[in-house]
């Protein structure tokens, strides 16, 4: 309506959109709500939607002190500090960040220091202006040395007035003897590799009369043997736009010999055979439990890892499962 000229139009509706938008006080952040019902649809992403509203309020010179937080709100749901859910969220948020910090001028050529602390120990400082903002090296990693247990305080002081932004990513490393499953989201992966008889392992679908066992954590094959993959996804609602991928155990390669799009037991998949993986595109996952399978070859003799296969939506990350890791030997 604003671009096309309906100015009063465009006022009478962005009015009513503030009316909706929810803040925070003690963070300095406002939101549009949206739809918690599906909230892993695609078509229902709280990134976008918060996007397009702040564009909105951005080209109507609508209140700035909404403006600011709203914008303040969409930086905090960056994933690791530099990206957000999807490349679409991303996209979008980068587009309506873009035209907010034109319309504060926030890309002043002045720029400001941040000096950062670790315990009151100062660590370095980052020099940031318009010149450097897109080539920065903004990173300070921290590594176990000096950190002990317990609790640390980091310090960021900024030397001059205006809006700063950042984010802190942690990460860490459990060991395992055997990596489990582990499900989030409502989704749920478990594999199994069933050794077929010579007689199977050429056809495209093995019967219940073509198996001969179903391997174990650590059980053995021979260089020729096929296995087929069976990867039994659940799901408890309607999902759309997921990838599962299957990691290889060294030694195995897939029998199919080219990638293309796959169908069977209700479920369409674009199968791509990458060099250390499988992965099955899924559009639309209906609820209920389903079965993807494709078939390896033992080629290669030793002690191998298959790590878990992992799935996950592609626009909604948080829903996400994964299964056990298994460990198979290949003999001459």
């Amino acid at each position: 309506m604003h671009n096309n000229g309906m100015k009063a139009e465009a006022k009478i509706l962005i009015t009513e959109i503030v009316k909706e938008i929810q803040t925070d006080s003690k963070s300095n952040m406002s939101w549009m709500p949206t739809e918690q019902q599906y909230w892993w649809r695609w078509y229902n992403s709280d990134i976008e939607t918060n996007a397009w509203v702040l564009r909105a309020l951005v080209a109507l010179d609508s209140d700035k002190s909404i403006i600011d937080r709203l914008a303040n709100w969409l930086v905090s749901q960056r994933k690791n500090g530099t990206h957000w859910r999807s490349t679409r969220d991303s996209a979008l948020a980068v587009h309506a960040l873009s035209e907010y910090m034109l319309k504060t001028k926030e890309e002043s050529p002045d720029g400001y220091s941040v000096g950062i602390f670790i315990d009151g120990k100062h660590v370095r400082d980052v020099d940031v202006s318009w010149q450097n903002m897109l080539a920065l090296e903004n990173q300070v990693t921290l590594t176990d040395e000096g950190l002990d247990g317990g609790q640390h305080q980091i310090v960021l002081k900024k030397d001059a007035v205006g809006p700063g932004y950042f984010a802190l990513k942690t990460e860490f490393e459990t060991i395992y003897d055997r990596i489990p499953a582990a499900q989030n989201g409502g989704l749920q992966i478990n594999r199994r590799y069933v050794r077929l008889n010579s007689e199977a392992s050429n056809q495209a679908v093995s019967g219940d009369d073509a198996e001969i066992s179903i391997l174990g954590h650590g059980d053995r094959l021979a260089v020729g043997d096929v296995v087929e993959v069976e990867l039994t996804i659940t799901a408890s609602e309607k999902f759309e736009y997921l990838a599962f991928e299957d990691p290889k155990p060294a030694g195995c390669e897939p029998v199919r010999i080219r990638s293309g799009y796959g169908w069977g037991d209700g479920v369409s998949a674009n199968v791509e055979l990458r060099d250390s993986k499988v992965i099955f595109f899924v559009s639309r996952l209906r609820k209920g439990k389903h079965v993807l399978k494709y078939k390896l070859r033992a080629e290669v003799p030793g002690k191998f890892s298959a790590m878990p296969s992992t799935g996950f939506a592609m626009y909604t990350p948080e829903i996400n499962a994964r299964s056990n890791e298994t460990q198979i030997r290949i003999d001459e």
